[in-house]
């Protein structure tokens, strides 16, 4: 967390912030004051706070309350609460603490109330609540404190209620509560502890509520109660007790409700609850108790029990004296045993009115094992009992209600005294009215639900057959949707191999509705799904590459490319988007049947189907763009990319050939500006240089400039071409030294408008969008004649004004000198230009947009343009529109007016064949430089051409003075096709190939330039644009793309390469 923001208050003093202040790791802290120092009360929660600088509440001396919960507090500095001496209570709970400060609650001496649970502290000083005799109540559940220093809490002797509940705690120090006589309630539940020691609670003379359950207690030494006289209910439930030893509890005079349930107790010893004679309520369900010795409970002296549970335990058998002497025993619990036999009398208590005994293995009543002279109920369904003897039912009071399953009976009991025999099915599960709330709320959590509404006489109801009990937050719940079903009566353990307590359907089948009463209510999961295994909490999982739309409907084989039906939902692989933004699509109810789904537990029941549509998958044009990493239904770009299909730049990222790389820092920026500058005034001053030269000296000769231009037209022929190609080339990626590259292909692309050091590095808002690019280059050809002219006649203008007819009549040879040389640049210039600014006309064409359809009825769609996918072509009719008119204003007129002036010229020259070969004459073993410049002195024809008129054809042999326009119009033409319909359109391909190939064989036939070096390195340059071609035109193995996009950047660099030495080797004889 970088920063917090502002704190919000609440109540009617406003609080206010003085200021804030960054700490040492970043984070915000802040000073606080009031405008009245009488405030009492003060609430600060639900913020983003983060950390609480000292004296930030200085002033507040009348505090009596300050609540800073539910913020993300880290740390609170020493002395932040100094001055607060009337504050009672303070509120820290559910924060991100990790420690305390010793010091921290020093000066609250009228503390009262501490609260810092849902922290995340893991010790408490030994010093934090020194001073504080005022402290009633100290809650810290729900930290990871691990270790309690023994003076901790020492004089703290009002101290009434002390919460330790969900922490880390393994043991308890000797004297830690010592002296802590005033408290009433102590809660260590959920913590680690394994041993209680003799006289661990020595101290609490007062303490009336101990809760240890949920530990891992596996030993109670002697006397560990000791002194807990005052104690009147008692925790020990779920943890790791296999045995009691004698006079375990020793010293609870006063105790009321034990609970021991969930342990693994397996026998009970004599005298174990020796010291118990007031309790009225024993809990010793779900252990693993196999007998009770005869007499135990009557030699226990435990004469006040009124509810005893057994359930849930291993017993067998019931002997006659086994409940001997628990004379005030009203309710017993032992279903869920494996109870098969019963001696007689052995509930002939003088007060047992409820007896359940339902769920065991029972086949025969005989006997008289019910004898009882005040029996109300006696629940014996679940039990496949067949026979029950007459006689067993004369000990029993004639209106005592017995609960049988009649399924298993061959005959009902012949007694006419008996009209109270009722059959139990799983729908009509006798209820039970119970007046002792402890007792109602340990059934409701143990196979009951009890109706709470009037608390004096709560009835419970087992959970019946479909059913289980919930034993944490109470109640019955449905075996759910899926494979499970149950057939038993209150059952709260997990069946074997079932995550709850239901049983589990045969394999492949599952409970259509839910609450499965049988395996009979279980079908056969629907089409696509794995029958082979269990169904889960679903109608079966779906097979491989199926999804579903439905949690418990049927599956679907995917088979649309780019979907991942691994998780049994549809959603994007790696390298494709979609777009949710369609009406019969909500991506909402998606995500949250998606999360449905995902869940492996019986919280299922919202959001288990999803009835919208799911849109149509695109794969992205560079599969590593679309990275779909981070979870999410919609997809999302790898870092740098954005927008539809992940094909533009985030902001921080410029684009090299549509790959996405970080931009550069400010310095290499202007570095990059201040070389492609100096670059082009480089050219323009060569390009003078040679005009005058020739000018000057009247050269017939083809100069080493020629030369030089000659082949840097070739290589920026090649690279324009080739520029396009890998623009919609997505297959290589253009990371590591490969971006020198591609910035190297893009700059002799000549992309003008996007050249210029990317000027979205130095500014978002400077980033040229298609439309912008278009208006670029619609002004650029008009803004390259217009400064020149401008240029020109501001100069004609000075020099009429300012010189004299004589000066200005001697300096017109001057002015044509100057017109021939500006003529001269702007062909050039508008020469190099023309293929980039072809390509951003034609990328505003109505052909250059493409239609996606959204979704699979082909119902919804958008266009976007295939230069900018994140531009829609719904508002570009006048770019359109313009784009044809340029389109015969320069894209045809340029070429055709070069091509109408060459003929001009040319068609009246003589036509001098004689020249073949220059290099010939390039004499490598020549040392004279002069032999260089004196290039075919016979060849006489050249000097009549204007300069910009021997840049288009001085490389050509006469007879082939058009060639340049032809050059010109196949990479324009290769341009149109690229950036119309890209490498996904077959023609595209064919005439892309077709073009490269007869281009190949002219330049093979007629060989029309004059140089052979020239006419080499031209066929080399378009064989590598032909294998670009075929490369672009064809799927390769994953496998293979590195070493294919190696090789491309290879052969690209060898043209280059070919060029520069021997263009080094011939600027050295010189």
């Amino acid at each position: 967390m970088s920063s917090c923001p502002a704190v919000c208050c609440s109540h009617d003093t406003p609080l206010l912030i003085s200021k804030t202040f960054q700490t040492p790791a970043g984070q915000m802290g802040f000073v606080i004051v009031t405008t009245q120092n009488m405030t009492t009360s003060r609430l600060i929660q639900n913020t983003n706070i983060c950390n609480i600088a000292a004296n930030s509440f200085y002033g507040l001396f009348q505090l009596h309350y300050l609540g800073l919960r539910n913020n993300y507090v880290e740390t609170i500095e020493a002395g932040t609460f100094v001055g607060l001496r009337s504050l009672k209570a303070l509120d820290l709970s559910n924060n991100k603490l990790k420690s305390l400060s010793p010091k921290l609650l020093e000066d609250l001496s009228s503390l009262r109330d501490f609260n810092v649970s849902y922290n995340e502290l893991t010790y408490l000083p030994e010093t934090l609540f020194k001073g504080l005799w005022k402290l009633e109540t100290i809650y810290a559940c729900c930290n990871k404190i691990k270790v309690l220093h023994a003076d901790i809490f020492q004089g703290l002797y009002q101290l009434y209620s002390l919460d330790l509940n969900e922490n880390k705690l393994q043991n308890l120090p000797a004297n830690l509560f010592k002296n802590l006589s005033s408290v009433d309630d102590l809660s260590l539940e959920k913590n680690e502890i394994t041993v209680l020691q003799k006289g661990c609670f020595a101290g609490l003379s007062s303490l009336s509520k101990l809760y240890l359950a949920n530990n891992n207690i596996c030993l109670m030494q002697e006397g560990s109660f000791q002194g807990l006289s005052q104690v009147g209910i008692m925790t020990l439930g779920f943890n790791k007790l296999q045995t009691l030893p004698t006079k375990s509890f020793v010293g609870l005079s006063s105790t009321l409700t034990l609970q021991l349930e969930g342990n693994e107790i397996r026998m009970l010893q004599e005298k174990t609850f020796e010291g118990l004679p007031q309790v009225d309520f024993l809990d010793l369900s779900s252990n693993s108790i196999s007998t009770i010795s005869s007499g135990f409970f009557n030699q226990s002296g435990n004469c006040n029990l009124m509810t005893l549970f057994l359930q849930r335990n291993n017993i067998t058998t019931i002997q006659r004296d086994t409940f001997k002497g628990l004379e005030k025993l009203r309710l017993l619990c032992l279903y869920s045993n494996k109870i098969h036999f019963i001696e007689d009398n052995s509930f002939l208590l003088m007060d047992l009115r409820y007896v359940y005994l339902f769920q065991n293995d029972l086949t025969n009543i005989t006997g008289n094992p019910f004898a009882s002279d005040v029996m109300e109920q006696l629940h014996l369904y679940g039990n496949e009992i067949d026979y029950i003897e007459a006689q067993s039912l004369v000990g029993i009071p004639n209106d005592t209600v017995i609960y049988v399953s009649c399924e298993f009976l061959s005959s009902l009991p012949l007694n006419a005294n008996h009209d109270n025999i009722k059959c139990v099915t799983s729908s009509s599960l006798p209820s039970m009215e119970q007046g002792n709330i402890i007792t109602a709320l340990a059934l409701n959590t143990d196979g009951f639900s009890c109706d709470f509404s009037v608390l004096a006489d709560c009835e419970c109801t087992p959970c019946g057959a479909g059913t289980y009990g919930d034993t944490v937050s109470g109640g019955c719940r449905s075996c759910p949707v899926g494979g499970f079903c149950q057939d038993e009566i209150a059952q709260t353990e997990p069946a074997h191999h079932s995550a709850i307590p239901c049983k589990i359907c045969n394999t492949g089948t599952y409970a259509k509705n839910g609450r499965g009463t049988s395996a009979k209510d279980c079908e056969v999961c629907p089409e696509g799904t794995n029958q082979t295994i269990d169904a889960g909490f679903r109608a079966c999982y779906c097979k491989e590459n199926y999804a579903r739309v439905n949690r418990y409907g049927p599956c679907y084989i995917c088979l649309e490319e780019g979907l991942d039906c691994t998780q049994e939902f549809q959603t994007l692989q790696y390298g494709y988007m979609w777009n949710w933004d369609i009406p019969p699509a909500n991506l909402t109810n998606y995500e949250r049947f998606v999360y449905n789904v995902e869940m492996d537990n019986d919280s299922v029941s919202m959001n288990t189907y999803y009835t919208g549509e799911i849109p149509r998958i695109y794969k992205c044009p560079r599969l590593e763009n679309c990275a779909n990493d981070n979870g999410s239904i919609t997809g999302n770009c790898a870092k740098g990319y954005t927008g539809w299909l992940c094909t533009n730049c985030e902001p921080g990222y410029y684009s090299v050939l549509t790959t996405c790389v970080p931009c550069p820092n400010v310095v290499i920026l202007i570095v990059e500006g201040g070389v492609f500058f100096l670059v082009c005034a480089l050219f323009c001053f060569l390009l003078t240089w040679q005009h005058r030269r020739k000018a000057d000296k009247e050269l017939e000769t083809r100069s080493v400039i020629d030369v030089m231009i000659a082949r840097l037209k070739i290589l920026l022929g090649f690279y324009q071409v080739v520029g396009e190609i890998f623009t919609s080339l997505h297959d290589i990626n253009w990371t590591g030294p490969l971006v020198i590259m591609g910035k190297f292909i893009s700059a002799f692309e000549i992309n003008l408008l996007r050249l210029f050091v990317r000027p979205r590095c130095f500014d978002m808002k400077l980033d040229l969008n298609p439309k912008i690019q278009f208006i670029i280059a619609a002004i650029s050809p008009v803004v390259i004649v217009l400064v020149p002219f401008l240029c020109y006649q501001a100069k004609k203008l000075y020099v009429y004004i300012r010189f004299s007819p004589v000066v200005r009549i001697s300096s017109q040879s001057y002015f044509e000198n100057l017109k021939q040389r500006i003529v001269a640049c702007v062909v050039v210039l508008w020469f190099i230009i023309y293929p980039p600014v072809c390509s951003v006309i034609f990328s505003l064409y109505p052909l250059s947009c493409k239609t996606f359809h959204l979704d699979k009825g082909n119902t919804y769609n958008i266009t976007r343009l295939r230069s900018d996918f994140d531009v829609d072509c719904t508002g570009l009719k006048t770019y359109h529109i313009f784009a044809f008119v340029l389109t015969v204003t320069y894209v045809v007129t340029f070429p055709a007016c070069l091509l109408y002036i060459l003929c001009k010229y040319n068609l009246f020259t003589s036509k001098d064949d004689s020249f073949e070969d220059d290099d010939d004459l390039l004499h490598e073993n020549s040392d004279d430089p002069g032999a260089i410049l004196t290039i075919n002195q016979s060849h006489k024809n050249y000097h009549s051409h204007p300069t910009w008129l021997n840049f288009l054809c001085e490389n050509y042999k006469s007879n082939f003075w058009f060639w340049e326009i032809v050059e010109l119009a196949r990479k324009v033409t290769q341009t149109l096709l690229i950036t119309l319909f890209g490498w996904e359109d077959r023609l595209t391909v064919i005439l892309t190939t077709c073009i490269s190939v007869l281009f190949l064989l002219l330049h093979a036939r007629y060989r029309p330039m004059k140089s052979s070096y020239e006419q080499g390195l031209q066929m080399f340059s378009l064989t590598v644009i032909f294998i670009n071609v075929i490369v672009a035109a064809n799927d390769f193995p994953d496998e293979h793309e590195g070493t294919i996009s190696v090789i491309l950047v290879l052969l690209n660099i060898i043209v280059l390469v070919i060029i520069s030495g021997k263009s080094n080797k011939f600027i050295a004889k010189l």
